[in-house]
């Protein structure tokens, strides 16, 4: 069985510089075979574009599991050359487990939990959290700001998120993806460029991870191409 330390080797600190880091924790507590994976994304806003350094998903039944991943990274980030400037957590399904994961880590950097019914103020706006982080990730994508790792994986589970009436819905891929890396990464996007505070806002199987720590060839945003092809962000 492939361990947490198996899946996320520290090589992807190589690839940081001293910028402030942002994560983003998308939860999901696995019960059948297509239910949805979470997904830690560790993202660096680096001379205009916001370069996504690390990106994992996991399936697993077991809490323990989701511990040890979010304990590693931060044990990894805590010998490198950037500090975490925050992490923000989705509560908008699993808030006892996002609590409990704020009063086990709390002490090691800020966490905020974000629950995507409800509002934020942002630049004289309120939007629901999940539209308003949404957006701005999306526009963020769309304007070819945003680097991801190459793996086909991630850009076929953010394709399952679709723009519609204002908001955005999101299909199911085969092995219970919905769009958990797109998640991940607008609350680690969030996690850098929101105010922060007292603010509520939105957002395999066990040993089996998709992970991706920067280490192939380049990085990449897969929607240019696709954007120019549908004229929008998903497909």
């Amino acid at each position: 069985m492939i361990t947490v330390s198996d899946a996320i080797p520290n090589t992807w600190l190589s690839r940081l510089t001293p910028e402030p880091l942002g994560l983003g924790l998308d939860l999901a507590t696995t019960t059948k075979q297509t239910s949805n994976p979470s997904a830690l994304s560790v993202g660096q806003r680096v001379s205009g574009r916001y370069i996504i350094r690390l990106l994992v998903s996991w399936k697993t039944a077991d809490p323990d599991v989701t511990r040890a991943v979010l304990r590693l990274v931060l044990d990894h980030i805590a010998t490198g050359p950037a500090r975490a400037r925050r992490l923000c957590i989705d509560a908008s399904n699993e808030v006892f487990f996002a609590t409990d994961l704020r009063k086990m880590f709390g002490g090691r950097l800020p966490i905020e939990l974000i629950k995507g019914g409800e509002n934020i103020k942002f630049r004289n706006e309120t939007l629901n959290a999940k539209t308003l982080l949404g957006n701005l990730y999306a526009s963020l994508l769309e304007d070819g700001l945003c680097l991801l790792p190459a793996d086909d994986w991630i850009a076929l589970d953010h394709r399952l998120v679709k723009r519609e009436a204002g908001g955005f819905v999101t299909d199911i891929g085969q092995n219970g993806q919905h769009g958990d890396t797109f998640d991940s990464c607008k609350l680690s996007y969030w996690s850098v460029t929101g105010t922060g505070g007292n603010v509520s806002a939105d957002p395999l199987q066990i040993g089996t991870f998709g992970a991706s720590t920067g280490d192939r060839p380049g990085l990449k945003n897969p929607w240019l191409k696709h954007r120019r092809a549908s004229g929008g962000i998903c497909a």
